[in-house]
């Protein structure tokens, strides 16, 4: 079986799945990971090449630890983001990839999440599963909103990641380029999956919503 997480920017899907890819990686399933931009806008004073290789390589490790089975790279540029999906038909490519791949899950941004990009890749996901009459379920995930802005309601997919929560922040420590966010981030998601586990019964825990 496979389930794939859609991820707007190189470690959004550490950030908000990294836990659950190494959960379902040791249960055997197939993991694939399609990361959409590049993440040459979070230094924009950096040569592009050699931080677009940087962010690639950072995720290809982060993905290791996790147990990812394959990291699908759309390369697209986050400034032109809408428009380069809409110029390079990535809704066409990814329907490809789904007849191809079956997956029993999907997984993508919450559509309230503060950052725009994230918003923009997941209208684009809901935009697949409904064009394409998909029958896999899809969840969101949360990355930069936690206080969430919607009231979600069931149902939800909770996966108890006790197991796999240190790698997941091994994993994290991969993108040494992204520590400015990071420090901002990896605190609230440390709290957000310990306050998970206590309410589900785990020590921890990532939660989702089905959206599709």
């Amino acid at each position: 079986m496979t389930v794939i997480v859609f991820a707007p920017h190189p470690d959004d899907e550490v950030l908000g799945v990294g836990g659950t890819l190494a959960r379902y990686s040791e249960s055997g399933e197939r993991t694939v990971v399609v990361v959409f931009s590049t993440g040459r806008a979070s230094h924009p004073l950096h040569k592009e090449r050699i931080i677009v290789q940087t962010r690639k390589d950072e995720t290809l490790a982060a993905h290791k630890e996790l147990g990812v089975s394959e990291s699908i790279f759309l390369d697209l540029d986050e400034v032109t983001l809408q428009e380069d999906i809409i110029e390079k038909e990535i809704i066409l490519k990814l329907h490809e990839l789904i007849k191809k791949e079956r997956p029993r899950q999907l997984f993508t941004p919450a559509i309230d999440d503060l950052h725009p990009d994230h918003r923009t890749v997941t209208r684009t996901i809901l935009q697949l599963h409904s064009q394409y009459e998909l029958t896999c379920p899809l969840f969101s995930y949360i990355v930069w909103n936690p206080l969430p802005l919607l009231k979600r309601g069931h149902p939800r997919l909770v996966v108890d990641i006790s197991g796999t929560n240190r790698r997941k922040m091994r994993a994290i420590r991969s993108y040494k380029s992204q520590w400015l966010s990071m420090y901002q981030l990896v605190p609230v998601v440390l709290i957000k999956t310990f306050i998970a586990g206590l309410r589900y019964g785990h020590r921890w825990a990532e939660v989702f919503y089905q959206i599709k």
